[in-house]
């Protein structure tokens, strides 16, 4: 057993002592100050030792493994296993080591050995060097860069987060320029760069959540130099546990990464400052034999069990602050209103529905319906009859399929399927609420016959509001006058409001009723028009994406590129720097 004093978990080196001598006889190894981890291991190694334990945290991982790298191939076959006694212990939650020092016999006596990846590091002018974990850069070089040894043993994996309240008040932006394999160069600007074959970094943070040490690929993911609305966004869904997905941050895998930046970038390898203008990462696969928890797997679960820790609350609390996020911040304006005002129908509707059978409805709905009695005469009564016949079913729905059947001709195929959706939705939505609620109607005038079907929702009301809001959606989206615009969004307005007025003029329905399906209606082409608006911007967007020749990624047919490498067929490609 390999020990570094200066690792952070020293008071658990005893409980490891004793859990190992359990299982066979043990060497203690304590380095001294100055002296070479890595050549102590391979010392131990040749004079006879048949299983080295690394006692320690992600730097003494790494100086043991530059050891072995740089030693002869048969001693990389000597298995290895880890008694997490640092202060991130990054490599060991992607293994899924147990932190509790005693559980190393158990690692021992039910662990399975794994021939793992290794990143080789070659940079101009200085000896190849290895890492096992992860190499960060730019932000994250920075915030490692400021935390010293005392920092890590007092705060543990909180220094970093304590040491990341400098850099982030002055974002650092690098010019860098990435090689992929044999492929084309690609230069942005990037706030982070990460290349990994684990998972974690700087004390937990998933930095690569989707990385498999046993690939023989690293994972490359790069935050550009975003504004700070893109950033706030990705780093919730960092906390959350994978930002990889955000369409601000680049993901790419390969086997070899050639790397330049301007000015030079700040690095962390497995936790060892460096810093330079040009590196070479290279995958070394299946190079040393390593000891993995029970729960280890190598490619990273999709889902997690439903667990109720704080950890669990925490990252489902960061995710709904990046949903938040997105919305407020990504979602087109006429999007983020539409989506207000769904809502904001929907919890009108049922507002409604908890004041069904109120005194209060019930007497507001009697002044209404005498006001209107009160005042009514035979040409009211010849309007109130033609709004009824408006609003009847087959009346809306023959001028749906007329405006459907114009759009059909004219090939605007999403239009008129849209048009049909809005008209039988409303239907089907009608019949359902009248079905579940079951509230009879009142008695309607005198003259009027009594209709047979339910009165909650008015079905008049929800057909007539959702045509006339839907149409002047369209209308104030047209290429018309605005005069004619306005004329015609007012006219719309004057029918839906003529259908309603209809409807309690004629008795038919109460002021709940008529409220109700106005709700509805509304609610329900607002949703039509925000699925239209999404379908056409999907359409111009695929239209619109250039089409470029001889680059690696994926064809418009959704096959690899002729210029892809078949090792990378599995890989994210990386955008293009506008």
């Amino acid at each position: 057993m390999i020990h570094n004093p200066r690792a952070s978990g020293t008071g658990s080196l005893d409980a490891v002592c004793t859990a190992l001598r359990q299982l066979r006889r043990v060497r203690t190894l304590d380095v001294r100050t100055g002296e070479n981890l890595g050549e102590v291991a391979v010392a131990a190694i040749q004079d006879g030792g048949n299983l080295l334990v690394v006692a320690g945290g992600d730097g003494t991982i790494h100086a043991v493994l530059n050891g072995l790298m740089l030693a002869s191939p048969h001693l990389r076959r000597v298995p290895v296993a880890i008694a997490p006694l640092g202060t991130g212990n990054d490599l060991s939650r992607t293994l899924a080591i147990p932190a509790e020092p005693a559980a190393i016999a158990e690692l021992l006596r039910r662990g399975r050995l794994r021939m793992l990846d290794v990143i080789q590091i070659d940079t101009p002018g200085r000896p190849t060097r290895y890492a096992a974990n992860a190499i960060t850069g730019g932000f994250s070089g920075k915030v490692s860069s400021g935390v010293t040894p005392a920092q890590k043993q007092f705060w543990g994996p909180l220094a970093y987060l304590r040491g990341a309240i400098g850099p982030i008040t002055a974002r650092p932006s690098y010019r860098i320029t990435l090689t992929f394999d044999d492929q084309p160069r690609h230069e942005l600007d990037a706030l982070n760069l990460v290349i990994a074959n684990g998972r974690t970094a700087a004390g937990g943070f998933p930095v690569a959540p989707q990385a498999n040490p046993e690939d023989g690929l690293l994972d490359v993911v790069i935050v550009p130099a975003a504004p700070w609305t893109d950033l706030s966004i990705i780093a919730a869904r960092l906390m959350e546990g994978d930002y990889t997905a955000d369409e601000a941050v680049l993901h790419r895998r390969a086997r070899r990464i050639q790397l330049h930046s301007e000015p030079p970038m700040p690095l962390s390898i497995d936790g060892e400052l460096d810093e330079g203008s040009q590196f070479c990462f290279t995958v070394r696969p299946r190079a040393w034999r390593v000891y993995v928890g029970r729960d280890y797997h190598r490619n990273p679960r999709g889902g997690s069990r439903l667990s109720f820790g704080v950890t669990t609350v925490l990252r489902r609390g960061f995710g709904l602050i990046a949903m938040g996020l997105v919305l407020l911040l990504r979602l087109p304006r006429d999007y983020l209103a539409g989506l207000i005002l769904c809502w904001l129908g929907v919890i009108g509707f049922l507002l409604m529905v908890r004041g069904l059978g109120a005194d209060s409805w019930t007497i507001l709905d009697q002044q209404v319906r005498q006001m209107l009695q009160n005042n009514s005469s035979h040409w009211l009564d010849a309007v109130a009859v033609f709004f009824h016949g408006l609003g009847h079913w087959l009346s809306t729905n023959l001028l749906a399929g007329g405006m459907a059947s114009y759009w059909l001709i004219r090939r605007h195929y999403r239009d008129a399927l849209m048009m049909l959706v809005l008209c039988l939705g409303s239907d089907g939505i009608e019949v359902v609420l009248k079905e579940l609620f079951q509230i009879e109607r009142p008695q309607p005038v005198g003259w009027f016959p009594r209709p047979e079907s339910y009165g909650f929702p008015s079905g008049h009301a929800l057909r007539g509001v959702a045509l006339s809001v839907y149409l002047a959606g369209l209308l104030g989206r047209s290429r018309f006058s605005g005069r004619v615009r306005v004329l015609g969004i007012l006219g719309l307005i004057a029918v839906a409001g003529g259908l309603g007025w209809s409807r309690l003029y004629l008795g038919v329905h109460t002021l709940m009723d008529v409220l109700a399906g106005t709700i509805a209606g509304a609610t329900w082409a607002t949703w039509c028009l925000l699925v239209r608006n999404w379908l056409r911007r999907r359409r111009r967007a695929r239209l619109n994406m250039p089409v470029s020749e001889g680059k690696a990624g994926v064809s418009s047919s959704g096959e690899p590129s002729p210029a892809e490498p078949a090792s990378n067929v599995s890989s994210v490609p990386l955008r293009h720097d506008p």
